[in-house]
């Protein structure tokens, strides 16, 4: 029997909250049935980019959206299988005449799910409603402007809950599988909480006194595991939205006055910046979404093999190159899911220029590792760390010195490469100079207890600059490269930053505190 009165599907998809949430917000007083829907799509799941470990933080943050939309009468409905599917078998048992939900700029998956969704619902009749959300424009025409439109949105207040919205319709509101498909890599162990209460849980720490320090400390993963926001997951995955984080930023920035003791006004104005550069990249993607597959600038499709060396990408992936700092970096995202933005872009240059691997060939193994895996993130900076985008320097970081440089006295190594914790500090960062003596009295025998350097990563970091320099030789290439600017170039100057300090020695007690609770509660 069909329901006759108007139904509303509320349509979540990364947007996990009741705070900030413009479709939720539009449904104020709506005198109709509203169903709050989330859709577990396998076919997404089972795409190259996706992950238990993202999965399970998806899971936290949709029963703890649950608990909130139960408390408004409208439990959360949880359908298993194909988008339009779902749509039309709601339909069939309802009198439904829109859909609502954010706009999303995932993979190319999500793209092409959300075209089929337009067409079910135009021969549908029934109404599609998206919402803008972020500082990311739909149908940007340049992005000329692009940074006060930005501001601009994220300067209007947030919107408001609902007090009501719709009655609550008839269907079974189902269960959240324990996973939608059978992942290859079940034993996810990591410890960070999904959801909005653990969202402004972290940012409510972040603000009072993690933030301090943020602009010297987010390039070591010693002190960024600290001093970082910690917010980005929950970014990706909706549980609190960026305007509402820069309004409770912009509120204690104002009122700093009042005990500058307590609050670093130009930290928190870098971290500002960090969620205006978020959405820049994220546009970029919304503005040509083929940057997922095709390099921006044309001239470097071919300068990469698409299928490398297979032993260099296993030994990079599991963390076993001979680079002390490349293998602790990549063992410690495996378990924990993040790692700070130097390190991925130390990893990527190392795969990209050292390896001399196409972006396209190790970045899904990246985006799986990322429980804050964002689409138009992630294939930016993949372009752009192996020097195929036509527009920025070709960065080539040498593994050896990042090491000496974030992690001096190798406390980061020694706790993420336990085969060299007995390395003294003179070899830490290059185990391979050791003769054999000393690799015998430091417990570690190179190419048996720790393997050898698969690269010599001083030529191959020669040989990648002197390949790129002539791709940016070649006929055409200038032409190109200014519509690429063009299209995704930033509109604004570039400012001089200071020197970068070095990590602190020692994490003293309190650090190390915080670090266990950061991973533990959130």
């Amino acid at each position: 029997m069909v329901n006759e009165r108007e139904t509303v599907i509320l349509w979540f998809k990364r947007d996990l909250r009741t705070n900030d949430h413009g479709p939720l917000a539009s449904l104020a007083n709506f005198p109709g049935t509203v169903i709050p829907l989330y859709v577990v799509e396998p076919e997404y799941w089972k795409q190259n980019d996706c992950s238990s470990m993202q999965w399970h933080f998806l899971r936290d943050s949709l029963r703890e959206l649950n608990n909130e939309l139960i408390e408004y009468g409208l439990p959360l409905v949880y359908r298993f299988g194909k988008a339009t599917e779902v749509f039309e078998d709601i339909a069939n048992r309802c009198n439904l005449k829109s859909v609502i939900a954010h706009e999303e700029t995932g993979n190319e998956w999500t793209y092409k799910r959300d075209i089929e969704v337009k067409k079910w619902a135009e021969n549908r009749n029934v109404i599609f409603k998206e919402h803008p959300t972020n500082g990311v424009f739909r149908k940007l025409n340049s992005r000329d402007g692009w940074k006060a439109k930005r501001a601009r949105r994220m300067s209007k207040g947030l919107h408001e809950k609902p007090t009501k919205f719709g009655y609550r319709s008839n269907l079974e509101p189902g269960e959240i599988p324990i996973t939608p498909i059978k992942f290859k890599n079940q034993n996810f162990t990591g410890n960070l909480k999904g959801g909005s209460v653990a969202a402004h849980e972290v940012l409510k720490s972040f603000i009072a006194d993690r933030h301090k320090g943020y602009s010297k400390s987010i390039s070591s993963p010693l002190t960024a595991e600290v001093h970082s926001s910690r917010l980005s997951a929950h970014l990706t995955w909706g549980t609190i939205s960026s305007r509402e984080i820069v309004h409770r930023i912009k509120a204690v920035r104002d009122h700093a006055h009042e005990n500058p003791k307590l609050v670093n006004k130009g930290d928190l104005a870098a971290f500002c910046s960090r969620l205006a550069w978020r959405c820049h990249f994220i546009q970029k993607l919304e503005d040509q979404p083929s940057i997922e597959h095709a390099c921006m600038h044309g001239a470097f499709e071919e300068v990469r093999p698409k299928h490398g060396n297979q032993n260099m990408l296993k030994a990079w992936s599991v963390g076993s190159t001979g680079f002390p700092m490349v293998d602790a970096c990549m063992r410690f995202l495996k378990q924990n899911g993040w790692i700070n933005f130097r390190m991925r872009a130390m990893l990527t240059s190392f795969a990209s220029y050292n390896l001399w691997l196409d972006w396209r060939e190790f970045g899904p193994h990246l985006a799986r590792s990322f429980i804050d895996y964002e689409p138009g993130i992630h294939f930016s900076q993949l372009q752009m760390q192996s020097g195929v985008t036509g527009i920025n320097t070709w960065r080539i970081y040498n593994p050896v010195k990042q090491s000496v440089d974030n992690d001096p006295e190798g406390i980061f190594i020694r706790r993420w490469v336990p085969e060299l914790k007995n390395v003294q500090l003179n070899h830490i960062h290059e185990p391979w100079k050791m003769d054999v003596c000393t690799q015998k009295n430091n417990k570690c025998i190179i190419g048996e207890d720790y393997p050898e350097p698969i690269i010599d990563h001083q030529t191959s970091g020669r040989e990648a600059r002197l390949k790129l320099g002539q791709v940016a030789k070649s006929d055409g290439y200038a032409e190109t490269k200014k519509k690429v600017l063009t299209k995704h170039g930033s509109r604004s100057s570039r400012r001089r930053s200071g020197k970068r300090n070095e990590p602190s020695k020692q994490l003293d007690l309190l650090k190390m505190d915080q670090i266990k609770n950061i991973s533990k509660k959130h």
